[in-house]
């Protein structure tokens, strides 16, 4: 979850967003590019990939501002980079 906190007209506004991502047979070396001691099963190197893209598109999106990046996690961005198994949910 991602709270923004910014000043408008002496208010101060909170917004927040929240999303989800399921990768089907990830394991928790999968956040890195290489294998660590204790995986169970061979990797599916498309994990690593999609969310190294999920993650620094949100960064960008909700850290920097970036539109662009807004604008591929609410299109079809999230679903070019995952396996038809996997899942990318806003909240």
């Amino acid at each position: 979850m991602i709270k923004q906190t910014y000043k408008s007209k002496n208010r101060i506004k909170t917004t927040e967003k929240q999303t989800s991502l399921s990768v089907k047979g990830a394991e928790h070396s999968s956040f890195s590019d290489r294998s660590l001691p204790g995986d169970t099963g061979k990797r599916n190197p498309n994990h690593h990939r999609a969310i190294l893209a999920l993650s620094t598109a949100f960064w960008d999106a909700y850290l920097q501002g970036n539109a662009a990046a807004k604008d591929w996690l609410d299109g079809d961005g999230p679903r070019s980079v995952l396996e038809k198994q996997d899942r990318w949910q806003p909240k």
